[in-house]
């Protein structure tokens, strides 16, 4: 395992000795699964099984405790119900977000109901 912690030490990415791609992840997900290889290999398994409500991150958007959380949640439920992504209630308007679907619809964490498509 190889990490390059930010300047300010608020988020690391994480290094595998054979994956090309890191994981990057706020200090507060290292803190949560304890070490900086644990967090690597929890991220890829949660990953491997789709339970991730967004597939990436980067280095201008680290998983949070938010991500790891609601794929806690899609865990436990057995199914990808939170997703990431971005919905369009109309041409020229958006709403993106963690959402989830119900029905035809699909239901943001503040609420906001958007069709899906």
């Amino acid at each position: 395992m190889n990490e390059q912690w930010s300047p300010d030490g608020a988020a690391v990415k994480i290094f595998g000795d054979y994956s090309p791609h890191p994981v990057i992840v706020l200090k507060e997900v290292v803190e949560h699964f304890g070490s900086t290889e644990v967090t690597f290999h929890a991220i890829h398994r949660l990953r491997k099984a789709g339970m991730l409500p967004r597939f990436g991150a980067s280095e201008a958007w680290p998983f949070s405790m938010r991500d790891i959380e609601l794929a806690e949640e899609n865990v436990e439920r057995g199914e990808r119900y939170w997703r990431w992504g971005t919905l369009y209630p109309s041409a020229h308007e958006y709403v993106r977000g963690y959402y989830r679907a119900e029905g035809l619809y699909g239901v943001f964490a503040g609420g906001t109901r958007v069709k899906l498509p």
